[in-house]
């Protein structure tokens, strides 16, 4: 994301992956006061930057609005990451070679490939490659979609 400033002076800009902060320079110290009042507010920029790290790679949140949860997935080779979720959850392989397993049904996914996890299941995607296993997940929280 490009983030442009041009013909101003004496300003703060900040810029982080879910939240951007312009304050002037002479008001800095009251930067505390705002990190507070988020905390209070309980804002989940001020607890993450929508980046997760897990012992089997990482989960980044793209979006989350209006029951639809996107997230980029990584997952390390030789790594298995365990899903679960009220919600439907659609997964497309962005690069990489991985197993999906959902209950008994097992399947082998490459780049290009799309699959299904019903609201409820249970999900298990292991990265079968030497390099890591990145995909797209669209969760239709709460719907059968």
């Amino acid at each position: 994301r490009l983030l442009g400033v041009v013909g101003v002076e004496g300003l703060v800009v900040v810029a982080a992956a879910d939240a951007v902060l312009v304050a002037a320079r002479a008001r800095a110290k009251d930067v505390k006061a705002l990190v507070e009042r988020l905390q209070s507010e309980g804002r989940p920029e001020f607890d993450s930057d929508g980046s997760d790290w897990y012992s089997w790679g990482t989960a980044v949140t793209v979006s989350r609005e209006a029951g639809v949860l996107v997230r980029r997935v990584t997952v390390d080779p030789g790594s298995e990451a365990t899903f679960g979720g009220d919600g439907t959850r659609h997964w497309v392989v962005a690069r990489g070679r991985g197993r999906l397993s959902v209950g008994h049904s097992v399947r082998t996914l490459t780049a290009g490939d799309a699959a299904r996890v019903p609201a409820g299941a249970s999900a298990r995607l292991a990265n079968l490659g030497t390099g890591p296993l990145e995909l797209v997940l669209v969760q239709l929280e709460g719907a059968d979609g």
